[in-house]
């Protein structure tokens, strides 16, 4: 039983500081099958990789063409697949328990 959407949407990152807050999020404490991972992609030049959420069982790279943090949220809306969703900037690093 999936409980949650984690939802990042991401424009042109710094990608060290993203690879640390996915490193963040593979040490969450609530096991990845409770969990749904979105990266979602706000028109990034070049675009995101899916191979960043890879790791994730339920992770899923969504693209949105439209820039904005609005209509990067929207599409997440659209995407996510549980009612409680949890938004993270592309440069929060989260504490182990943050999903528990």
């Amino acid at each position: 039983m999936t409980d949650l959407s984690v939802l990042i949407p991401s424009h042109n990152p710094r990608l060290p500081l993203l690879n640390q807050v996915l490193a963040a999020l593979r040490q969450q404490s609530l096991p990845w099958e409770r969990w749904e991972l979105l990266l979602i992609d706000n028109a990034s030049s070049p675009t995101l990789s899916s191979e960043w959420i890879a790791w994730h069982p339920l992770g899923r790279l969504v693209l949105e063409p439209q820039l904005g943090l609005t209509q990067a949220r929207l599409r997440g809306i659209a995407e996510a697949r549980c009612d409680l969703l949890v938004w993270v900037d592309d440069d929060n690093i989260l504490d182990p328990n943050f999903l528990v």
